[in-house]
């Protein structure tokens, strides 16, 4: 079963949503590296890039759960 990374990434919670700007008066050091994390997950998810990297699924003795994103909804992911 094929699987993009960006869809991978994303079915285990990964975004590259930028941290609150508020956050940034609040705490700095916080802030700075939330957007460092959230600049890594962009490059990661990125469409044109490493998001596009395909990955093969390939049950080894236990049952395959339904493909992700096949609907496009969160009731579409294995629980867990």
């Amino acid at each position: 079963l094929p699987l993009a990374q960006r869809e991978a990434l994303r079915a285990l919670g990964v975004s590259g949503g930028r941290p609150p700007l508020a956050l940034a008066s609040r705490d700095p050091a916080a802030y700075v590296r939330l957007l460092g994390r959230a600049g890594e997950a962009a490059e990661l998810t990125d469409p044109a890039g490493l998001g596009a990297f395909t990955w093969l699924l390939q049950p080894r003795g236990i049952p395959m759960p339904p493909p992700w994103g096949v609907h496009g909804e969160a009731g579409d992911r294995p629980s867990g």
